[in-house]
């Protein structure tokens, strides 16, 4: 996976807003991880405001890639409604200070 601490990761769950994303993350000035990440097929159809109450793990349940994060960004920008509830579950979870934003 590489060194990322210290680095932007973009989850996406449109590719349309991909390129707006990547620019907000190239004027931070740190390196950019492009993260394809989804939550469980039950839990996406549920609402934003729904999913934002879930416990973190239970939206992290199936997302293969989180049980193998050894280094954890310093900001995740979700590109996309559905990328934002996992945006903000992995900030639950970080071990130390991190930012957010949709």
């Amino acid at each position: 996976m590489g060194h990322s601490r210290g680095a932007v990761w973009i989850l996406n769950d449109s590719i349309g807003l991909q390129p707006a994303a990547v620019e907000v993350a190239r004027v931070v000035g740190l390196p950019i991880h492009l993260k394809r990440l989804s939550a469980p097929a039950i839990i996406r159809y549920l609402p934003d405001f729904v999913q934002l109450r879930l416990p973190p793990n239970q939206i992290l349940r199936d997302v293969n890639a989180v049980t193998a994060f050894s280094d954890w960004p310093i900001l995740i920008i979700a590109a996309g409604g559905k990328s934002a509830p996992i945006a903000l579950a992995l900030k639950r979870l970080a071990p130390y200070r991190m930012f957010a934003l949709k």
